[in-house]
C-alpha cells in the first residue's frame, strides 16, 4: 500500500521557503507571482511545469480567471484503495479529487462540497453504472441530499493543454437530485490507462462550477 505523503507547495509566494531553491525554481515562483498579481489566466510553460517535482493542475471556477495548483497531500482510500489527492492554490483554496472526482473542496466562496457518501464505495465514471450518493454542503450543514449517478459513454475525442495533446475518451455524468427536482451534468476525459487527464464538474445544483486540466497527473509508486 502507498503510504501518505505530503508535497511541501514551494512554488508559491508565501509558501515558497525551501532551502537551496535554483535560480530556475526562483524564476517560475516569479512567473506564478506576476500572473496572480495582473488577474489573468496563469499558463506556465513547458519548461517552467516540468521544472517543478509536483503533480499539478490548471483550474478555472465559474468560468473566471485560470488559476495554477499543485498536488499538497495524496493518501490512500481505506475503502476503494485507490488514491484520493488535495490540490491546493496560492490562497490555500483545496480541491481533493478520487479518480478525476471532486470530492471534496474547502475556502471557495459561497459554498463547499463537505464530502459526497455512497452506501458503496464511489464507482469511476467509467464503470457506467447508474448508482446511488448523498451529497454534503456547508455552511449551514446541508447535509444527506440524495442523488443518482447516471454515467454514460460519448466517444472519443482529441483535446489538449498547453502540455500535452492526448487521445482520451470523453464521458458524463448526470446526477439528479430527487429532493431538490434539480439535476447538472458533469464532464470527463479519460485516458487508455484510465487516467481523468481533464473534467468539468458542479460541486452541487447552482453551486460552483470547476474545470481542471491536470499538466502532471499523480503516479502511485
Amino acid at each position: 500500500m502507498n503510504k501518505p505523503f505530503l508535497f511541501f507547495i514551494a512554488m508559491f509566494i508565501s509558501l515558497f521557503t525551501l532551502s537551496g531553491c535554483t535560480n530556475k525554481m526562483d524564476n517560475v515562483n516569479d512567473t506564478v507571482k506576476a500572473l496572480y498579481d495582473s488577474y489573468q489566466d496563469i499558463e506556465l510553460s513547458t519548461s517552467e511545469v516540468e521544472q517543478l517535482p509536483y503533480p499539478s493542475a490548471y483550474v478555472r471556477l465559474n468560468d473566471g480567471q485560470q488559476i495554477y495548483m499543485v498536488l499538497a497531500f495524496a493518501d490512500i482510500n481505506p475503502e476503494t484503495q485507490v488514491p484520493r489527492l488535495s490540490w491546493i492554490s496560492s490562497d490555500r483554496a483545496l480541491i481533493i479529487t478520487e479518480q478525476g472526482r471532486i470530492i471534496k473542496t474547502v475556502s471557495l466562496e459561497n459554498s463547499n462540497l463537505n464530502n459526497i457518501t455512497a452506501k458503496t464505495p464511489l464507482l469511476p465514471v467509467n464503470n457506467l453504472k447508474t448508482w446511488q450518493a448523498q451529497y454534503h454542503w456547508m455552511p449551514d450543514y446541508r447535509f444527506n441530499f440524495e442523488a443518482s449517478m447516471v454515467p454514460s459513454y460519448i466517444g472519443e475525442a482529441r483535446i489538449s493543454s498547453s502540455q500535452w495533446q492526448l487521445d482520451t475518451k470523453y464521458y458524463q455524468e448526470r446526477i439528479h437530485f430527487p429532493g431538490l427536482e434539480q439535476s447538472f451534468v458533469n464532464h470527463y476525459w479519460m485516458t487508455s490507462d484510465k487516467k481523468v487527464v481533464k473534467t468539468i464538474q458542479y460541486i452541487g445544483p447552482n453551486l460552483t462550477k470547476i474545470e481542471m486540466t491536470f499538466l502532471k497527473t499523480y503516479a502511485v509508486n
